[in-house]
């Protein structure tokens, strides 16, 4: 893309007028991410466990076990809305692949539409600093909090035992809104952080010093891919 062919840093306008350029070009054989192959993948995934004689994969050891936990992933805004949040689309299509049961709460999305009519638009990049102190407890969660209640009365409904979110620097008070309210209404449950904001060396005051949330509402924090630790966590936790 040309030097200011587009007047927007916004990721979703930038990746939406990349797909209308190149639409001729794309259609539904070849749009597809990778190449055609007959060859069967096996996943790197392991147990842990290991043998005298070897390793044992999480193809081989899923089917020794019944995998009666779940899982909640939750993406709350803002983030991205032209398409889901692929994130937690990989880590459920992980999950369930191994036999766990896991639902998505796409707060973020249901959010967009629910201020779509407003003056601001919140999810467009100029307004992004609307979503940190002191502009987002005053202008957005004031309109958002029914909306963010009804939603935490669906993911407790659901009563699974990990609930996990992605954070970043834009959903990061909504996130620790929903943190707060579900370990209150259910101290039992077992919290997962993971993203790019807990990357920060700052982190830990940041939500414990700055925001004010107590120690132990968050129970483990991810730092890195988290497909291989999040299968680690789930199933070595008890």
């Amino acid at each position: 893309m040309e030097k200011n062919e587009l007047n927007s840093e916004d990721r979703d306008q930038v990746i939406l007028h990349i797909i209308n350029k190149d639409k001729e070009r794309l259609n539904h054989a070849n749009s597809h991410l990778g190449k055609e192959s007959t060859q069967k993948i096996r996943p790197s995934f392991w147990s842990e466990m290991a043998t005298s004689k070897k390793k044992i994969f999480w193809t081989d050891y899923r089917n020794l076990v019944q995998n009666n936990d779940s899982i909640s992933l939750i993406m709350v805004p803002a983030w991205g809305v032209i398409f889901p949040p692929y994130n937690l689309a990989r880590l459920t299509g992980l999950l369930r692949n191994f036999g766990y049961t896991v639902y998505n709460f796409d707060v973020n999305v249901k959010a967009y539409h629910y201020l779509k009519n407003n003056e601001l638009n919140y999810w467009d990049s100029q307004y992004y600093f609307k979503w940190s102190d002191p502009y987002y407890n005053s202008e957005i969660h004031v309109e958002l909090k029914n909306l963010y209640d009804d939603y935490i009365d669906q993911i407790l409904a659901k009563n699974t035992k990990y609930i996990g979110f992605s954070l970043y620097l834009t959903n990061l008070l909504p996130s620790l809104y929903f943190i707060r309210q579900i370990k209150i209404a259910a101290p039992d449950k077992v919290i997962i952080v993971g993203g790019p904001q807990v990357f920060n060396t700052w982190f830990d005051s940041l939500i414990h010093e700055e925001h004010n949330l107590p120690r132990g509402m968050i129970n483990y924090v991810i730092k890195g891919e988290g497909e291989q630790q999040l299968l680690t966590l789930i199933e070595n936790h008890d």
